[in-house]
């Protein structure tokens, strides 16, 4: 089981030639998951620059996938990681955080291809891309 991080979704969206071959992979051998975050994300982009017509196609994309949600456990997590990297000096933003407790919670592999972001969170298993 998977976790698709915001920056795999513009990817595939964009039609990266870099993410074929984990598609081909996780079509044929994973559970796919995304975040309400990388929806929510996705689509402030698509409010900002896309016609309602796409905003349309994006939306019906993205509810294809399940969804792992933040939740009570979900936000105790993220209140350690970001307690973790304030003191260490490396924040990073509020939705990756989110996105990464959401993962460690439900214990998901996190593809993303940014990697310097989710490598600080201890005990996030990261893939890239």
């Amino acid at each position: 089981m998977v976790l698709l991080d915001t920056s795999f979704l513009i990817d595939v969206l964009r039609g990266a030639k870099s993410i074929e071959e984990t598609m081909d992979r996780l079509d044929r051998e994973e559970e796919v998951y995304i975040t309400a975050l990388s929806i929510m994300e996705l689509n402030y982009g698509a409010l900002k620059s896309a016609s309602e017509e796409e905003q349309a196609k994006l939306l019906s994309f993205l509810t294809s996938f399940d969804l792992l949600n933040f939740d009570l456990d979900s936000s105790i997590e993220a209140s350690k990681i970001k307690y973790d990297l304030e003191g260490s000096g490396s924040m990073i933003g509020v939705e990756d955080i989110m996105i990464a407790a959401i993962a460690k919670i439900n214990k998901q592999k996190l593809i993303t291809r940014n990697i310097k972001h989710f490598e600080r969170i201890e005990g996030l298993e990261i893939e890239d891309y």
